[in-house]
């Protein structure tokens, strides 16, 4: 099992290294259009969907399934799917105020 949650995190930390990398490839030293910036967004927003969806699926596995509530990969998991759905939450506000 925790073999299994190794690879689920590798795994997500390799994609999402990925997507920073070729992010910030792309916005160095060019100016870019309206087009391109918002496909961005776009891209950024089902990434960070994805993110806390796998996130919530951890969860209920490892809640639900394997049944350790006491594990320090329970308590991490949760802390990231809580910063992950908080700060989605407050940016979206934020800029619901601002635009």
């Amino acid at each position: 099992m925790r073999e299994l949650l190794g690879i689920i995190v590798l795994i997500i930390g390799t994609l999402t290294t990925l997507y920073l990398a070729t992010g910030y490839r792309r916005n160095v030293g060019e100016g870019r259009d309206e087009r391109g910036i918002l496909i961005d967004c776009k891209a950024a927003e089902k990434t960070v969907l994805l993110i806390q969806a796998l996130a919530v699926l951890e969860i209920l596995y490892i809640r639900f399934i394997v049944g350790d509530r006491t594990s320090p990969a329970y308590h991490g998991i949760l802390s990231i799917a809580l910063v992950a759905t908080l700060g989605y939450l407050a940016v979206r506000y934020h800029y619901s105020r601002v635009m």
